[in-house]
């Protein structure tokens, strides 16, 4: 073979061929591609000496730091995410760990078991993991933000594709205002689809049974939006009975945001920051009855939350109202829906409210915020 120079070989590479059973000069000078009079001064560089056919670590020659135990994989992840401002892409979590994906959901559910709460945010561009809860309270923030979210905003919830009466012609009108107001972010606070199995009531008010038919409707209806508009969502009680009862297992959103580039899923709930503040907002779609005071819901959550988001968000109910005043600085709003009309809702004598938000700027002097009700639906 002819002689070249050793250009730095890696300890790992170097390492994982020296230690290689019945590993020989011959062996070694094919697979580091190099002459045997090169390995020979790269073993006495590192510190290796030969015995027979093998080379064998000498450790009294070898630097401290070479020789240092390898830190347990599950310490390595938990130290990245803390470490980490924004979640981190999958891809670079795997290369970062020097692991494999299976290693790295087996140690995620491990961490998941013993308090953490490692969230999996996905997207059809790239899957990202962040430490949302460690597993103390010790810690200086107890969540984590899980994505930026740029100003202005549409701040909405229950869209309920696939029912008799989802309003396409309220879904145009906020698409216009996207256009008008130059909107990079739609914020969805859960029933993004219709799904089954909720209440025996609303099965009438189904147009497509197939859950695949709705999440190919929702395609279609991404495929509308400005691009560069992304719809970021949570998931609501018709996705979770769907996935307890109907599909179990199935997450339709999970499935949907893997699929489609415009859709970003977070889970159950999402603490999102404001681009270019240190201001959040929390996002969720609630459950329970109805209520008579409209801002008895948006209270009780402000109330019994640990850490106090500057804005909540929250769905369920079908009403449109806000910005109410939770705290100092702090306001909450009811998203509304695109369903003209609910028939579990109708039961309990209440009329679903059709429209949304254009949040347009947040400070703690001053709220802009556009309350819109579509001309048709």
């Amino acid at each position: 073979m002819p002689k070249r120079k050793f250009e730095g070989m890696s300890d790992k590479k170097f390492l994982k061929t020296y230690h290689a059973a019945n590993c020989s000069m011959r062996t070694m000078s094919t697979n580091l591609k190099t002459d045997r009079f090169t390995i020979k001064k790269e073993f006495i560089r590192r510190g290796l000496e030969y015995k027979g056919y093998q080379y064998h670590y000498n450790q009294a020659r070898v630097k401290k730091e070479k020789i240092e135990e390898k830190v347990p994989l599950d310490i390595r992840l938990l130290t990245t995410l803390k470490n980490a401002r924004i979640p981190i892409i999958e891809a670079d979590l795997v290369e970062q760990l020097d692991t494999c994906k299976t290693k790295l959901f087996s140690v995620i559910k491990q961490l998941n078991n013993a308090g953490y709460d490692i969230k999996k945010i996905y997207s059809k561009d790239e899957t990202r993991y962040s430490l949302v809860r460690f597993g103390t309270f010790e810690e200086e923030q107890l969540y984590k933000e899980l994505g930026k979210i740029e100003l202005p905003a549409i701040i909405s919830s229950d869209w309920h594709i696939g029912s008799k009466t989802f309003s396409q012609q309220a879904f145009n009108e906020m698409i216009e205002d996207c256009e008008e107001y130059g909107i990079k972010n739609i914020i969805n606070a859960g029933d993004l689809l219709q799904g089954r199995g909720v209440h025996r009531l609303e099965a009438q008010d189904i147009s497509l049974w197939n859950i695949d038919e709705q999440v190919s409707e929702l395609g279609r209806l991404l495929e509308l939006i400005p691009k560069g508009t992304k719809v970021h969502c949570v998931m609501g009680n018709h996705e979770e009975k769907l996935k307890g009862n109907v599909q179990v297992g199935y997450d339709c959103l999970k499935a949907s945001a893997t699929q489609f580039k415009k859709l970003k899923y977070y889970g159950h709930v999402a603490k999102l920051g404001i681009e270019d503040t240190d201001k959040t907002m929390l996002l969720m779609h609630s459950s329970g009855g109805l209520t008579y005071a409209r801002s008895y819901r948006l209270e009780r959550i402000y109330g019994e939350l640990f850490e106090k988001p500057n804005i909540i968000i929250i769905g369920h109910d079908h009403r449109l109202n806000g910005p109410y005043s939770l705290g100092p600085t702090n306001i909450g709003y009811q998203s509304g829906t695109l369903q003209r009309e609910n028939s579990f809702l109708l039961n309990k004598g209440h009329m679903s409210v059709v429209g949304w938000h254009i949040l347009l700027e947040y400070n703690p002097c001053e709220i802009k915020s556009i309350m819109r009700r579509p001309r048709t639906f």
